[in-house]
């Protein structure tokens, strides 16, 4: 018996190192592409940082690039009261969007595939370039010196309709600063209707077949069976958007990191970014708290 027992521990020791052999990749690379620029990242936020003659030299500045971000540049904690507010209506769009062409994609139908090539095709084609070229930015950057926008996908002429009707500056603006931005948005939900649509094929059929003999409709199954199914998977889609949005290369406070970090300024740029993650950090606990609270009532 001794022997037994000490030969299925060896097994399992064995299936440990064979587990940590395959995660160590990802653990070097998390120290080395992650860990360590966060820690020099932080160093930073309290430095600034001159290269001479190919040297980095640190002169420590206390909080200073702190209280510039906080209480110097008010631009900056507008640009990031303007991110937070901007999750009020770009989330909720993605989540039902995405729930929406999941649904459908989970259907059995004739072209199935390609129509879920066409919605997965943003998981290839992310990227903030492309989707600049895709909206006439690349090319209204090139020709007018920075000043862009999309020419494809912008509504002009209704909206002029709307000033010279008498509607107010405020509500035009704010309905077709939403129009405008309906591709961009549906644009970044391929990965939401991936996990969705994994999600979805989880359901079991059978729990369908026994409420349709109970008599449900479809919209009974769907708020009684599909929805509370998914809510795990609809927890994690929510996360990642409203993280995807923070992030975002349109984001203007990721701009503005990008650009202090190019003119070499790595000062404030660490500084705005510790700022700026501790803010994405409260507002996704907060999502977590009111989500558990939701789902335990």
């Amino acid at each position: 018996m001794a022997n037994k027992k000490r030969r299925h521990m060896s097994y399992e020791r064995k299936k440990q190192y064979v587990g940590l052999l395959f995660v160590l990749p990802w653990v070097i690379g998390l120290l080395y592409f992650f860990i360590s620029p966060v820690i020099f990242s932080l160093i930073n936020s309290f430095c600034q940082m001159d290269v001479t003659s190919g040297f980095y030299k640190f002169t420590y500045k206390g909080l200073y690039y702190y209280k510039s971000v906080l209480f110097i540049d008010q631009s900056t904690i507008q640009q990031i009261i303007s991110s937070v507010g901007e999750l009020f209506y770009n989330v909720p769009m993605i989540l039902v969007f995405s729930l929406f062409i999941a649904v459908i994609l989970n259907q059995e139908f004739r072209g199935r595939l390609i129509m879920r090539a066409i919605f997965f095709l943003p998981l290839i084609t992310t990227g903030g370039v492309v989707m600049k070229i895709i909206t006439g930015d690349g090319m209204a950057q090139s020709m007018m010196n920075g000043s862009g926008g999309s020419a494809l996908f912008q509504v002009t002429s209704i909206e002029e309709m709307m000033l010279n009707s008498g509607i107010p500056i405020e509500i035009t603006e704010f309905v077709f600063e939403f129009i405008n931005n309906i591709f961009a948005l549906i644009w970044k939900s391929g990965i939401q209707i991936l996990l969705l649509l994994a999600g979805l094929q989880t359901v079991s059929g059978a729990m369908y077949e026994a409420a349709s003999i109970e008599g449900a409709t479809g919209w009974e199954i769907f708020w009684k069976i599909t929805l509370p199914t998914l809510y795990p998977v609809l927890t994690l889609a929510l996360v990642y958007t409203v993280i995807d949005s923070f992030i975002d290369t349109t984001n203007p406070v990721m701009n503005k990191i990008i650009s202090s970090a190019q003119s070499l300024n790595f000062g404030a740029s660490s500084a705005l970014c510790w700022v700026y993650f501790t803010v994405v950090a409260v507002v996704v606990g907060v999502i977590f708290l009111i989500i558990r609270k939701l789902t335990a009532d």
